[in-house]
């Protein structure tokens, strides 16, 4: 079954790439002629750029993990989230998700389930920043698109998808505080009135959801919550960083101002979605498409721009996590063996030596 599921990412992968090198085919000779003439110190701002975003990002997370847990390493946790991005990075399906709490997990010796929590936490305040940086653009900076796109019928759908997903997340927003203040303790009950009557997957169940409940706990607190909100407007504003920085390293002869990244990178966020190692394909087919019809950049310029800044984008990651890994003495090998023992039920015995590595201070 696991070889199904690798050989169906790895197809898509090749599908994905494919229909990239078919359609900018012809700009690709020219594509690689800017990329050779690209400007070395914004290309070097980009990945330092990149390297901030994954400290804030570790920043926040210790933030959410605080009602798990108040002292937590920030070794550990800056170095099993360069960990998680660079298994996402390299493996299909985004199992970096998963590796990346149940190693802080280990080394912490906290629940799993909670940890893994936080990260739905993450995603969450990640998707309504995006889509912040999205209305934001749409409100204000909409003018400095080239002339006739707001006019399309492409655009027009846009303008409506956005508000729809802005009432959704307006609609979970209470939805997620409820359960994140009372989830724990209505699954309590309804663990110890049905579990007794069930079998054991049910009781497994019930335990895997209250704890995940408590691992949502910081959305009950303002401070934090505030906190968090703050940090991922940090973290999505080094990205952006990042991205203007790397478009404008090539100077590929289009406009592209610093607020032209609040709508770029909801596109960006988009492609790196496909489960595709890396997100490689649909990154750069969306991030291709935009520059070219949204900010009028030629087929080469555009082409040039989305290969260079997914390498900006994942290089260094994938190097400070592989570092990470060569330090806490994992293989590949053990990071696609933690994301299957992902539905094991929490160990009550110490974690082995290799995950209990961490903070060598």
């Amino acid at each position: 079954m696991r070889f199904v599921k690798h050989l169906v990412a790895l197809l898509f992968t090749v599908a994905l790439v494919a229909v990239f090198l078919l359609y900018f085919r012809d700009d690709l000779g020219a594509a690689m002629h800017e990329i050779r003439g690209a400007f070395l110190p914004l290309m070097l701002l980009s990945v330092a750029m990149q390297v901030i975003h994954l400290l804030v990002r570790a920043l926040r997370w210790r933030l959410l993990l605080a009602p798990v847990k108040s002292k937590v390493s920030f070794y550990n946790l800056f170095s099993t989230t360069a960990i998680g991005y660079t298994a996402t990075i390299l493996f299909p399906f985004r199992i970096g998700e998963v590796v990346r709490p149940l190693l802080l997990a280990s080394r912490e010796r906290m629940s799993r389930s909670a940890a893994l929590a936080t990260v739905g936490v993450e995603r969450i305040l990640d998707f309504l920043t995006v889509l912040l940086f999205l209305s934001t653009y749409l409100l204000f900076f909409v003018d400095d698109l080239q002339a006739g796109v707001t006019s399309t019928e492409t655009w027009t759908r846009m303008l409506a998808g956005a508000r729809i997903a802005a009432g959704a997340s307006l609609l979970a927003l209470p939805l997620l505080f409820l359960f994140a203040r009372f989830g724990e303790s209505w699954l309590l009950r309804l663990e110890r009135r049905l579990a007794p009557a069930s079998d054991g997957k049910m009781a497994y169940f019930l335990e895997g959801a209250r704890k995940f409940a408590h691992g949502m706990r910081a959305l009950t607190s303002l401070s934090i919550l505030i906190r968090a909100v703050g940090l991922s407007l940090l973290t999505w504003l080094a990205i952006a960083a990042a991205t203007w920085a790397g478009v404008q390293s090539l100077g590929g002869g289009f406009a592209f101002p610093f607020q032209a990244t609040l709508l770029l990178v909801p596109f960006l966020a988009v492609g790196v979605v496909t489960p595709s190692p890396g997100g490689a394909g649909g990154y750069h087919i969306i991030c291709s498409l935009a520059l070219e019809q949204l900010f009028g950049a030629s087929g080469s310029a555009a082409a040039a721009t989305a290969i260079v800044l997914w390498f900006l984008a994942w290089t260094p990651i994938v190097m400070l996590g592989l570092f990470f890994q060569w330090r806490a003495g994992l293989s590949l090998r053990d990071i696609k063996s933690m994301a299957r023992s992902s539905s094991r039920k929490d160990p009550p015995s110490e974690p082995s030596d290799v995950l209990r590595e961490g903070d060598p201070t």
